[in-house]
């Protein structure tokens, strides 16, 4: 006579709404509610690593514009958030009734939300100690960016600022937007309003039209283009009706000072000399725009120095 052993599997009918909600609150709980955990750890972990990898790479890799980085991180993070909800609701219907799993409990549920909302958490937290999103107000200073796009900028200010970086400084209480273009121990030489730092004149020239189209600039008939260190960005100033050539300014750079100046020369106090802590982040780009074409819009052009 045979012995015959039979085992049975536990099973429970899966709730397609429960899927749904349970991933949209906490990515990849619905891949556990549906009894896949593997798949609901690892939705969970990409999108988590997608907050943590801009911080990363900011404090490890130098790049003049880190705004498509985050755009991407970002643009990937949602796409996991939606994914996860329609992928459970997907698995639900497809197959309502499920083995149960030692992990389909409440206490494990509980658990994975705490662990998963806390390390959520402190992986934007992360994100918002590094990038700020701020609209822009200032108009007037640059003719790259304008009133109300969203720029994106930089707080992490731990390494040496590069010439030629656009940044938002403290002045007076007051926010203001600037260029730097001189160190502690530069010499600086303003003749006309234009610059020259240790006695070489800032690179001029025009832009050509593919240039323009990259930035969005529609009224160029003012704008030239200056360049520093391989970085060349659109500067406002008088070319038919030049100031006085007498107009002349020496000025030696103290000890953790920077030179910041304007875009528009023909602001009437176009550049402050000011506190190296005085900086709030330097400008990456346009992350929003009500017209499409300037989203990511750095501001300045990486030129080739040889």
């Amino acid at each position: 006579m045979n012995n015959r052993i039979i085992s049975t599997v536990k099973t429970k009918r899966r709730s397609p709404f429960i899927a749904v909600i349970s991933s949209l609150l906490f990515v990849g709980m619905g891949q556990i509610y549906n009894g896949s955990l593997l798949k609901g750890t690892a939705l969970f972990i990409l999108r988590l690593l997608s907050f943590l990898i801009i911080p990363l790479i900011v404090q490890f890799k130098y790049y003049d514009s880190y705004i498509g980085i985050f755009a991407s991180a970002i643009l990937f993070a949602f796409i996991i958030t939606i994914a996860s909800p329609v992928e459970a609701l997907y698995f639900s219907i497809k197959k309502e009734r499920r083995a149960l799993k030692k992990y389909n409990s409440a206490i494990f549920y509980l658990i994975f939300s705490v662990i998963n909302i806390t390390a959520t958490a402190l992986g934007i937290a992360s994100l918002g100690g590094f990038f700020k999103i701020e609209k822009f107000t200032m108009e007037s200073a640059t003719p790259l960016f304008k009133k109300d796009d969203m720029i994106l900028i930089n707080k992490f200010n731990l390494r040496d600022y590069r010439k030629g970086e656009l940044v938002i400084y403290n002045k007076k209480n007051q926010k203001d937007i600037g260029r730097i273009l001189a160190k502690e121990g530069d010499r600086v030489k303003i003749i006309n309003n234009y610059f020259y730092i240790n006695d070489v004149p800032i690179a001029l020239s025009s832009f050509n039209d593919s240039d323009m189209a990259i930035l969005q600039i529609d009224d160029y008939s003012d704008i030239i283009s200056e360049s520093i260190n391989g970085i060349a960005y659109p500067v406002k100033t008088f070319i038919t009706e030049r100031p006085k050539a007498s107009e002349k300014t020496i000025l030696i750079i103290k000890k953790k000072k920077l030179l910041i100046v304007k875009d528009n020369r023909k602001s009437k106090k176009y550049y402050d000399v000011i506190e190296r802590n005085s900086i709030r982040g330097r400008v990456e780009g346009i992350i929003f725009s009500k017209n499409y074409k300037r989203i990511l819009l750095r501001p300045h052009i990486i030129k080739k120095l040889f």
